[in-house]
Order: C-alpha cells, then structure tokens, then sequence
C-alpha cells in the first residue's frame, strides 16, 4: 500500500506526463481552423499555469507558447506592416506572460524547424536555453549545424580527473550555453571570479584587443616593462623580441638581398657597358695583383738579406702566414672560371676612347717628328 507522499508523487508524474503531451504543438492537428487570438491567449494562460506549477517540461512548454503565437503572429520579413508585435503584446497583457519572453518564445520557435524536433534527443541532450542560444544564429545553415551537434555529440566534461573517476556511473551530460559559447569561440554567460581566466577563454581577436588597450596605459606598461630579473631583461621585453624576431630577421634577408642585387647590378653593367669600362675593371683587378706581386717580391730579396738570414727563428713565425697567402691566391686562381675563350692575342686589341685619345695624341707626336726630320 501506498503512503501518501508515494501517492501524491504518482499523481505529480501522471500529470506532468499529460503535460507533457499535451504542450506538443498545439496547432498542428487543427487543418482548415483558423485559430483566433482568443483561443491563444487561453492556450498561453493554461502553459503558463502548467509552468507555474511545474507540471511540464520548460522547455516543451516553452516551444508551445511559441508555437501558440506564430498561428497568429508569423514570423516575416518585414514585421513592422504584419501586425506582428501588436499581437505579441495584446496576448502578453491579456495572458500575463512578459511581452520579451513571449517575443523570444516565438522567434525560437519558428527557428528550430520539426526535424530538430522530432530527434530522440530533442530536450534530452540539452535544456531549452541551448536551444534559445542557437536560434539566436542568423545563419540557417550554421544553425542546423549545431543542432546537429548538441543532439550526435556528447559535451566536453569539464570536471576534475578525480571526480569523473570517482563518479564514472553519472548520467548522460547535457550541453550547456557556455559550452556552446565556448566552441564558438565568443564570450560565456558566466564569466569566473578570476578576471584573468575570464579573458584567456575570450576569442584571440578579444585578447588582441585587451593588449592594445593595456599597452596604451603607461601606468600599466612601464612597470611590467621594466621589471627585470637577473638576467637584465623582463619578461615583457624578451617576450617582445621572440616576437619580433621573425620581422627582424626578414627585414635583415631582405636587405641583404638586395644589395646582393645592387653589387651584381653594378659588375653587370660595368661589363655590358660600351666601349673598355668592363675592360678597365679588370685591369684594375689584374694591376692590384701584379704590384702585389712586385711587393712580394721585393719582400723576398729582402727576406734573403743575409743580416735577416741570421734569425731564422724570428722568420719561421712568418712562414704560416705566407702559407695563408699561397692558400689566397690558389683560391683566386681556383674561383677564375673555365673558359673557352682565348686571350686576344698581339693583333686583338680592344680599345676605349681614353686609351683612342692616348693613340692619337702618340699619332700625331710621330708624325710631327717624322715631318721635322723631313724638312
């Protein structure tokens, strides 16, 4: 036999389980009635007594207040010429219900479609506030998208390691707004204590945000800037040059770069310029070489000077870098490339115009002397 509490239970069951078929929707059945704004009104006072009472579900009574005003007041383009909001408000003064909680009611209404509906996890997976927080997404693809989501995937389990151990025989979790929020990479209902944590959980654009804002406040920059270690740097500034690093070291390959360009531009065009000036660059080049070549030459004979051959101690120091310079001009020797090309022999002469002038100056000093002989 039953004990009064038990009975009273079943009695609360049995009605919230008529309830619950009962907030259905409600117009659905009803073809060819046009429902009145009476009949919803009187359907709104009875949800929201079954509310008060909590003899149905919120979220079932919820979709059938809102399914209750669109046969009255549908959803439209453009809602100021339908009369819509009029209606909204006449049946929220007349039911007692707020004019905003019916509004919502509505709008999500007419946003979660019948095949979300009619999922096995419609209300299951989630309380009506997901729901509430995914018809607020204008776009209807990316709406049906995480529809889908909350009713095939399980929400992340945030708790501790050792109470998901502890408690592993839990029901199944049903998504919350935060962690909708969360996923989608904007801000939480619930922000936490610490102001910190709150911003790291913000999306990257918000954080970027924070920064700049942070740094234009001198009271707040300057001490953590120059708040260094032992090391003589901050956090901040070594933080700052990790960062920068990647923009310094391609400015520096940029610039080498070009003035690798700048030096092949300049030896490409004293070498396609017209006339000797090519030829006199490496005239310049080979004259270097030979007067070297006559100072280390000289440098030899005096080398053999008989008062410097009685310290061959002191010389024997010199001898590696003599080596080194033997090493040099093998290199230069070795980096000379191979050409076909012979050397223009004593009938080739390639001539600029100085070396023209010179000629000419010689042509006619010659044929001066040659005509003061004559005469």
């Amino acid at each position: 036999m039953m004990t009064e509490d038990q009975a009273v239970d079943q009695v609360i069951r049995l009605r919230k389980q008529e309830a619950r078929v009962r907030t259905g929707h409600p117009f659905t059945d009803t073809a060819g009635h046009t429902v009145t704004e009476d009949e919803v009104v009187a359907r709104i006072i009875e949800l929201r007594e079954q509310e008060e009472q909590q003899l149905g579900i919120l979220g079932m009574t919820a979709f059938a207040m809102g399914d209750a005003l669109l046969a009255v007041a549908p959803m439209g383009d453009d809602r100021s010429r339908t009369g819509a909001i009029e209606v909204v408000t006449r049946v929220a003064d007349r039911s007692g219900v707020n004019v905003n909680t019916l509004m919502e009611r509505r709008m999500v209404a007419d946003r979660v479609p019948e095949t979300v509906r009619s999922h096995t996890g419609f209300l299951v997976c989630a309380r009506y506030s997901v729901y509430k927080e995914i018809a607020q997404i204008n776009d209807v693809d990316e709406r049906l998208k995480w529809f889908k989501i909350i009713h095939t995937e399980e929400p992340p389990d945030n708790r501790p390691v050792t109470a998901r151990l502890k408690n592993t025989n839990r029901a199944k979790p049903r998504w919350k707004v935060d962690q909708i929020r969360t996923r989608r990479g904007i801000g939480t209902t619930r922000p936490p204590a610490d102001a910190l944590a709150h911003l790291q959980r913000e999306p990257v654009q918000v954080r970027q945000e924070a920064l700049r804002a942070l740094i234009a406040q001198p009271e707040v920059l300057h001490p953590v800037v120059n708040d260094r270690d032992t090391h003589g740097t901050s956090p901040a500034e070594r933080a700052f040059f990790v960062a920068r690093a990647p923009h310094v070291t391609q400015n520096h390959l940029n610039i080498e770069a070009a003035r690798q360009q700048s030096r092949e531009a300049f030896q490409q065009g004293m070498l396609n310029s017209p006339g000797l000036t090519n030829q006199r660059m490496i005239d310049t080049m080979d004259n270097r070489i030979r007067n070297d070549a006559h100072n280390y030459q000289q440098l030899a004979r005096d080398i053999a000077e008989p008062m410097l051959q009685r310290h061959p101690a002191r010389l024997e120091g010199s001898r590696v870098h003599l080596q080194l310079l033997l090493a040099a001009v093998q290199a230069c020797i070795d980096a000379l490339p191979e050409s076909d090309v012979l050397a223009p022999d004593g009938d080739e002469m390639i001539i600029d115009a100085v070396a023209v002038e010179k000629i000419q100056r010689f042509a006619f000093a010659a044929a001066s002397v040659a005509e003061a002989a004559t005469n």
